[in-house]
């Protein structure tokens, strides 16, 4: 974010990302999946877009969190809310966010 930020492509951290926004990201030089780190970058921000990371929860996520279904799409489990501030050792009322199978294929 800090390198959007500074190509001027987002104005601030804390503001929703617009359309316009979310295209420019996305069509980022950097964001591809050609490269092993720019395949990092895409998974990185679909993460926070889908899930909604706050507060360095990007960090500390953790592959059991995320559970692949047979029908290709996947059950991600946030242990840490906002409201929230258990730790994944200690909270097991977890918020499970399905993301479903692209239709597509």
């Amino acid at each position: 974010m800090k390198q959007l930020k500074k190509d001027r492509i987002v104005s601030h951290y804390y503001n929703h990302l617009n359309d316009n926004e979310l295209k420019l990201i996305f069509q980022h030089k950097d964001i591809t999946s050609d490269t092993l780190q720019g395949l990092l970058y895409q998974v990185f921000i679909w993460c926070c877009l889908l899930f909604q990371l706050q507060s360095g929860e990007h960090y500390k996520l953790l592959i059991f969190q995320f559970v692949f279904l047979p029908n290709s799409g996947i059950n991600f489990f946030k242990y840490s809310q906002k409201n929230d501030q258990g730790e994944v050792n200690r909270n097991f009322d977890a918020l499970m966010i399905p993301v479903p199978s692209d239709p597509e294929g």
